[in-house]
């Protein structure tokens, strides 16, 4: 039994599919998101940049996490990057750079 319905303070959604002008709710009532992307030869800052516009029409806060920095060909490519996101229109979102392990 529904007891209550809360109100949605964030909503992530994409356009839904077929020919319809519709709407699909992914999630909602989202804090933060996280986007992970690699940091080494496929980084794609046009890519980042459209998950951040989505995040941010969302309502929800981004975090960017950079992984696989160890595998970065060229260590200044790093700086490029994060002087690069710094330069966007794009702030008040968290950046973190990693290494992921398996155990």
């Amino acid at each position: 039994m529904i007891v209550n319905i809360l109100p949605r303070r964030s909503c992530l959604s994409r356009g839904a599919p077929g020919d319809g002008s519709g709407e699909q709710l992914i999630a909602a009532n989202i804090d933060t998101i996280f986007i992970v992307t690699s940091a080494g030869k496929d980084i794609n800052l046009r890519r980042l940049e459209r998950y951040l516009t989505v995040v941010y029409s969302s309502g929800a806060s981004p975090v960017i996490l950079l992984n696989k920095i160890d595998l970065t060909d060229n260590p200044t490519s790093l700086v490029e990057i994060n002087s690069c996101l710094d330069c966007k229109i794009f702030k008040n979102y968290s950046r973190l750079s990693l290494k992921a392990v398996s155990l």
